[in-house]
């Protein structure tokens, strides 16, 4: 029987023609098809694996050469401490994204039991975070993909959620309208489409509907704005992620649906402007969100 230090080897060797680091990319399909942990994988790599778990591995190898990422291949990814299902049918959650539920998380306190709202949940990744940092919060996420929500269901029920999360399928914030007007909002976070049409084919594996942000990028984006002008009251905190260069520009399209918003631009640990953050109207009095990270003040 192969070991499993063998299979480390030849894994290593043949993913050098795709992987940015190969050793790490073995090491997860290797613990993935073999259902152990890293720990595990180093500790005894002298280990025989049978010849069923071999072939699994062959699979997932194949399927990584032929280019399909990473996170598609195990099924799987981590966003902010959370294991999370990922499919074709979702984007990849990535770490910026990571800074969008930090600037969330500082805007809504800990002890409140009001609603937050996900806008383009896709996997549930941000709205899993968000209800996992604050326990007694509901959040409210919607996406456009019946097939995005079923991922998100998914996610959401492995971390036993189902009671805090709620879905909605539907076009942005339009299947809450009526919420919007009956509850108290602690936070707005949307991570739209913002590629440009022109670059979503370097992204091929992942759904276009959630990366094509038109021609500019911005298209999904400003229609989010549209409805948040009309739908949302005053004093609500915003946070919308945005891609490299897009930050001053939608800041300018903040201010021209709410004039008297102060716009914070917070980076990511990259140090890339990453998400835009403002208040809806004017500062609502005694809400306990009405407040931003201060940042970058644009």
């Amino acid at each position: 029987m192969v070991s499993r230090r063998d299979l480390r080897r030849e894994l290593r060797r043949r993913l050098q023609t795709v992987a940015e680091d190969p050793e790490l990319e073995a090491d997860l399909i290797l613990t993935r098809a073999l259902a152990i942990s890293r720990a595990e994988l180093l500790a005894d790599p002298g280990e025989p694996v049978d010849p069923e778990r071999v072939r699994l591995v062959e699979h997932l190898l194949a399927c990584r050469l032929q280019g399909k990422p990473l996170p598609y291949v195990l099924g799987e990814w981590e966003f902010y401490g959370y294991r999370l299902k990922v499919t074709p049918a979702v984007l990849i959650p990535r770490p910026e994204t990571e800074t969008l539920v930090e600037a969330a998380l500082e805007a809504i306190p800990p002890d409140v039991e009001d609603l937050a709202v996900d806008v383009g949940t896709g996997s549930g990744a941000v709205a899993i975070a968000l209800a996992g940092a604050r326990p007694h919060i509901t959040v409210a996420a919607t996406d456009i993909s019946p097939a995005a929500l079923a991922v998100a269901r998914e996610n959401i029920s492995r971390y036993e959620l189902d009671r805090r999360i709620e879905l909605y399928y539907g076009d942005l914030l339009l299947p809450l309208r009526d919420r919007l007007k009956s509850e108290r909002l602690l936070a707005v976070v949307a991570n739209l489409p913002y590629v440009p049409t022109a670059e979503t084919a370097k992204l091929a594996w992942e759904p276009p509907a959630a990366l094509d942000g038109g021609p500019d990028g911005l298209l999904v984006i400003r229609r989010f704005l549209d409805q948040a002008r009309d739908l949302l009251p005053p004093g609500v905190p915003v946070f919308l992620e945005v891609g490299y260069g897009q930050a001053g520009e939608v800041s300018a399209e903040v201010r021209r649906r709410f004039p008297d918003a102060t716009v914070t631009v917070r980076p990511d640990l990259a140090g890339i402007p990453r998400v835009v953050g403002f208040l809806t109207g004017h500062h609502r009095q005694g809400s306990p969100a009405a407040s931003l990270s201060p940042d970058l003040t644009s």
